[in-house]
């Protein structure tokens, strides 16, 4: 039974091996995500207090002014902003389009805004 015991405790610490790699990486994703966060609030506080009523177009181009305003000001923020990827929850996001919200980013936008 101990022979059983050390089989399975062996088994779970291989299976887990792989986590590690994979915590690791999340780690470091997670380390330059926290660098980046006072920028990425801004950003996301902005779009949702200001920009809520206006286009994608109107949109994108305050976005790139406020990001320009910001790297000005070097304050850290992601390369790759979006409000999505920020605010979103894919979970509810994908939800949201399985009930017809369309695809695209200016609705995720809007639905995350709402």
């Amino acid at each position: 039974q101990t022979e059983l015991k050390i089989q399975r405790a062996q088994t779970l610490m291989q299976g887990l091996g792989g986590e590690k790699a994979r915590y690791v990486l999340e780690s470091e994703r997670f380390a330059a995500a926290y660098q980046n966060v006072v920028g990425d609030v801004v950003l996301s506080s902005a779009i949702v207090a200001y920009l809520g009523p206006y286009q994608s177009k109107y949109r994108a181009q305050m976005v790139s002014k406020w990001t320009l305003m910001i790297k000005e000001r070097n304050i850290p923020h992601s390369s790759t902003f979006t409000l999505e990827k920020f605010l979103g929850d894919p979970i509810s996001l994908q939800h949201w389009r399985l009930k017809q919200l369309p695809s695209d980013s200016f609705s995720g936008d809007n639905a995350i805004i709402m």
